[in-house]
């Protein structure tokens, strides 16, 4: 995620790793919903414009509650970037 080129300072990004969020970004992170429940989830990342999946063995978090989410609201996410493993996602409203 390009901070300075995409992301505003006052936007909300979820992460499984909320903490490397802010150091890199200086952007606040909220932690990837750890429930299966479609509906909690999608609450619990509202406040988020970006979401952030690492298709990485120590992202299972991401992989397994965020990515479905994201995926099953097309209406509201749609991914932005990609490289690698990584995805970066925006809400879109």
């Amino acid at each position: 995620l390009a901070a300075g080129e995409h992301a505003a300072a006052e936007d909300t990004v979820v992460s499984a790793k909320p903490s490397l969020v802010w150091f890199w970004t200086g952007l606040q992170g909220i932690p990837v919903p750890a429930s299966g429940d479609f509906s909690a989830a999608a609450r619990r990342i509202k406040p988020a414009r970006w979401a952030i999946v690492d298709a990485l063995d120590e992202d299972l978090a991401a992989q397994n509650f965020l990515a479905p989410v994201l995926r099953g609201d097309p209406r509201h996410w749609t991914p932005r970037w990609q490289q690698g493993l990584t995805t970066v996602w925006e809400r879109v409203e």
